[in-house]
């Protein structure tokens, strides 16, 4: 079967691939526009007029991709989320334990924030503790999150590199909370000036936990 097309056929596909480009590239537009407006105003009083007008795009135009706000304000922290896993990965190819990936992904947790403190402040102020969280979307990101701590914790006590404390979810709970709040003083307080560099002698104390000696 021959797999020629003809011009038209070529012609057709050029087109919709252009199209999708576009309208990646308008999805993009409305989402980095709403970021800053949501972490400007907060989501509550946020409008979709004052997100249309930062992405420079008609009113109608966000409701061509986002059936509410809140359905925008679900996607801001789960698009961004993603970008913060491939980063992950891509820095830990070369480490080699557990110890050295679970600093990595705590410390990598804050640098992150600091580089984008609008999505850092939509996320750990509006978003994580409100009942949006239990949108499927946003709580399958910050669960996947939760997640690998656990594994990693419990990595670490399978290959010897700490003693097997049984309750990873608790080690993780504290070590997840503790980061958070430390984002959250540095959001509201700006305090300490630079989280990735005030963050490491915590992530110092919370790596201590797990040398202690399991509970019986």
């Amino acid at each position: 079967m021959s797999t020629v097309k003809s011009p038209e056929e070529a012609t057709a596909r050029s087109a919709r691939t252009a199209k999708q480009k576009r309208s990646q590239k308008r999805e993009a537009q409305i989402l980095a526009a709403a970021v800053k407006v949501f972490a400007r105003d907060g989501i509550a009083l946020a409008r979709v007029s004052d997100i249309a007008k930062e992405a420079d795009v008609p009113i109608s135009s966000i409701y061509d991709y986002f059936q509410t706000k809140e359905e925008l304000a679900y996607l801001v922290p789960v698009a961004t989320f993603g970008e913060f896993f491939e980063e992950y990965e891509r820095q830990c190819r070369r480490l080699r334990t557990a110890n050295e990936r679970l600093r990595k992904i705590l410390i990598l947790s804050t640098e992150f924030a600091e580089k984008n403190p609008d999505w850092a402040r939509v996320l750990y102020l509006e978003v994580w503790p409100s009942v949006m969280v239990k949108d499927s979307r946003v709580r399958f990101a910050i669960d996947r999150y939760a997640r690998m701590v656990v594994d990693l914790i419990r990595e670490g006590a399978a290959g010897g590199e700490w003693p097997d404390h049984k309750d990873h979810y608790q080690l993780a709970t504290i070590m997840v909370g503790a980061i958070g709040q430390a984002v959250i003083t540095w959001l509201l307080y700006e305090r300490p000036k630079s989280i990735s560099k005030g963050i490491v002698p915590i992530v110092d104390r919370l790596m201590q936990l797990l040398k202690l000696p399991a509970e019986s």
